[in-house]
């Protein structure tokens, strides 16, 4: 049976510590962007918290729409063709990736839509671009071989599709 498979394999499983690969790692750069809102994240802002003086929705429901606002997630901003121009966190990224020139990168959400949108915005500045999610398991190891081989500048990813990959090609 598959358990008893697992049961011996654990047996021979061979899994290196963080400390083991540590010194092999490149160094770990974090940079945060601080953005202002756009004029249209703004107003519907305003908006909602109108909404929770008037007692039209409660506390959770000011915070949930706060931050979707703040994500560039007004209504329709994934249809948008230039999702950039509704998201200030938008226009950073399109500004970051143009800073990278030829380097490959990686993109991370922990949410598809958000990565739909960015996928959007870095397309449109020409580059090549791959899924890894789990919502496209039938093309995406072929998507992580084409970045592996340099076929592909970008590779968007979420935590769903996390599988211990090693991407030491990419910025």
């Amino acid at each position: 049976s598959l358990r008893e498979l697992k049961q011996f394999m654990d047996k021979f499983y061979i899994k290196r510590g963080y400390s083991d690969v540590s010194v092999q790692l490149p160094e770990k750069v974090i940079k945060n962007i601080r953005v202002e809102l756009l004029p249209g994240q703004k107003k519907a802002y305003l908006e909602e918290i109108q909404k929770f003086k008037k007692r039209e929705i409660k506390g959770a429901q000011l915070l949930f729409n706060l931050l979707r606002i703040s994500d560039g997630k007004l209504e329709g901003w994934k249809d948008v063709d230039f999702p950039e121009t509704v998201s200030a966190k938008g226009q950073a990224l399109a500004t970051l990736v143009s800073s990278l020139g030829k380097q490959q990168f990686i993109v991370y959400s922990t949410y598809i839509d958000p990565l739909l949108a960015s996928a959007k915005i870095v397309k449109s500045l020409g580059k090549r671009i791959g899924f890894f999610t789990g919502m496209n398991d039938d093309t995406r190891d072929r998507h992580l071989d084409a970045f592996k081989a340099g076929d592909l500048d970008a590779l968007f990813i979420t935590k769903a599709a996390q599988r211990g990959l090693n991407l030491e090609n990419c910025a």
